[in-house]
């Protein structure tokens, strides 16, 4: 059967349906069709409690019969702030007790997650959700369990959990749908909801917000426009891709929040990676917990797991790093690179950057996300995490990358590097930049650079991109290099081999990107492959037409789409790797160059 990417367009419309329109991490930003409702996720669903509240501004409600922006559920608490909401039963009660049942409405409720494999419905929920807010640990590994039972196209529905505060790691977490059900149970209970969490509203000396219902006093209306507030604001920072922060900002203010993150991010480490993408925006790394954020731990291991240092480099030198990235194109380095050149042997000399969060970065990934895209406050103080981390990731380093000598050039870190580096010679231990600091630093690379042959640039530049190639690829990524020469200038580099061109490495996405020659020299290498049916794409590639594809591919990487042994696209994968596999409509792959089918 021959399957095209145009087959996705041309699918027929059905009744209930659910598409993933972007992804950041685990959040998404997706499109809900119900009948003729069109319900844009994330999204907070109301229920009908006030009609003499004007809520015009509700894009969905619970509703036991069919309305208008109405989702369909069997049973549905009394929305009247008035009457008590019946919460949960406990956990183990509902595991043992309540076998699954398919209900009526648009919503399958569970007793738990493994239930989704029975579930029919594109909306899945649990019904013990309440529960979870004394046991944060069991909450991550429930969802992450219910996402990977239900897929990637079904809608996550978490009742009864959602305030103003939390809804923005709700989101992180990857739940699409949450409800106004425990707002209206606070409000019943005298609780003013904000961004920052719940206060008695007796404790109030003055409504803080200058909403309508605050005008007017009225708590209820207040706390659901409270979380429509949140619910905008959390798609907003999927799209610009960074609701990390926004999490790390509230998590401060609650007890579970913390915990919650904490569980992802010390224990679910692998689930989250899995679903960063390796390209992004500006990463801010203003708190403790940016130190443990996926595209920061990612980094560092990769370093330990792939790289390689160039092999001609035989003199490591560690300098600070430099507010603007990259840090080859920052002032202070362009002062370090002077003293360098002076040493009379440069391309010998191997220059890695002391930084937090990323610990030490060899100045040859200096393209990579996040190294050119972070920003972190800068004031010479370390915390014990982040010196604990540096120290872990320069021994890690050393025992893989010998060097015949390192040299220290840092400020405040100097101490810092000098506890887990054996025999360093120091030129600096407070202002690198200093004339006296940079006399030293050129006297002391060309005392240890004097006896060792002259590495020519041809071959460090080489070295180089080998490096580059297996920290992007794998260690099987040297392949791709191999033989290679080169035209441009870094960081904009084209890469050539028998008169055809591989790959290219620019400034902008700061990785290489493939060539169809370049993609079948990956493919003989079986590095990144997305596997399609037997189809020529004439655009993208879609998940309907992806039969595999391999488990160490990420959401930005460049990929080789192939059917059998032959290569027909390169692109960017838009997809994990889990959800091309058992996805049957969306893009996942982003294709830059494709063969045409040969004429019969």
């Amino acid at each position: 059967m021959r399957v095209t990417s145009s087959l996705f367009m041309l699918r027929p419309m059905v009744e209930f349906v659910y598409e993933i329109l972007e992804r950041r991490g685990m959040a998404r930003i997706g499109l809900l069709s119900i009948s003729e409702l069109q319900l844009a996720t994330p999204n907070v669903l109301f229920v009908r409690a006030d009609a003499n509240t004007s809520m015009d501004w509700v894009e969905a409600y619970l509703s036991t019969e069919k309305i208008e922006k109405g989702i369909l559920i069997d049973d549905l608490p009394d929305g009247d702030p008035k009457s008590d909401l019946p919460l949960s039963k406990p956990l183990s009660q509902d595991m043992l007790e309540f076998p699954f049942q398919e209900g009526k409405g648009d919503v399958s409720f569970l007793s738990e997650p493994r239930e989704a494999a029975k579930a029919q419905k594109e909306i899945v929920a649990l019904q013990n959700t309440v529960e979870f807010l004394r046991y944060p640990g069991e909450f991550v590994r429930a969802f992450i369990t219910l996402r990977e039972v239900a897929g990637y196209q079904r809608a996550i529905y978490a009742p009864l959990l959602a305030t103003p505060a939390n809804l923005p790691l709700l989101t992180y977490c990857g739940i699409d749908l949450v409800d106004v059900l425990r707002v209206y149970y606070d409000s019943r209970r005298g609780y003013f909801h904000s961004s920052e969490g719940r206060l008695p509203v007796d404790e109030l000396d003055e409504w803080p917000c200058m909403c309508p219902a605050c005008e007017n006093q009225d708590l209820l209306e207040h706390n659901l426009r409270a979380m429509t507030t949140e619910l905008r604001r959390s798609r907003g920072a999927i799209r610009r891709g960074d609701l990390r922060e926004v999490v790390e900002r509230r998590v401060a203010n609650d007890p579970w929040m913390t915990a919650v993150l904490r569980e992802l991010d010390y224990r679910c480490y692998e689930w989250q990676e899995l679903h960063f993408p390796v390209v992004g925006p500006t990463l801010r790394a203003y708190s403790r917990e940016s130190l443990f954020r996926p595209e920061v731990v990612r980094f560092r291991r990769r370093l330990k797991e792939r790289y390689l240092k160039p092999a001609s480099a035989q003199v490591l030198l560690l300098l600070p790093c430099s507010a603007r990235k990259p840090y080859s194109a920052s002032k202070s380095h362009r002062i370090f690179r002077s003293a360098i050149r002076a040493s009379g042997n440069q391309w010998a000399v191997h220059v890695a950057v002391i930084t937090s969060p990323m610990g030490l970065v060899p100045l040859d990934l200096e393209l990579f996300y996040p190294v050119q895209h972070y920003d972190v406050p800068v004031t010479g103080d370390w915390s014990r995490d982040e010196a604990s981390i540096l120290e872990e990731d320069i021994k890690a380093f050393l025992h893989v990358n010998e060097y015949a000598s390192i040299i220290v050039h840092l400020g405040s870190e100097a101490e810092l590097v000098e506890s887990a580096v054996n025999n360093a010679l120091v030129s600096s231990r407070e202002e690198p930049r200093s004339a006296e600091a940079l006399e030293r630093l050129q006297v002391t690379l060309k005392e240890a650079t004097s006896s060792m042959p002259i590495v020519p640039h041809w071959r460090r530049q080489a070295e180089n991109l080998r490096s580059i190639a297996e920290f992007q690829f794998g260690r099987g990524g040297k392949a791709l290099v191999a033989e290679c020469s080169t035209k441009g200038r870094y960081p904009n580099l084209r890469l050539f081999r028998d008169g055809k061109q591989v790959a290219a490495l620019t400034r902008n996405r700061g990785m290489l990107s493939l060539t169809l020659y370049g993609g079948e020299i990956l493919a003989d290498a079986d590095l990144h492959c997305v596997e399609i049916d037997d189809f020529y794409p004439e655009g993208n590639v879609f998940a309907v037409g992806v039969l595999d594809a391999h488990e160490d591919i990420r959401i930005g990487d460049d990929v080789v789409v192939r059917h059998g042994e032959e290569v027909r696209a390169v692109g960017v994968a838009r997809m994990s790797p889990r959800e091309m596999r058992s996805s049957d409509r969306g893009e996942a792959v982003r294709v830059r160059h494709r063969r045409k089918k040969a004429r019969s």
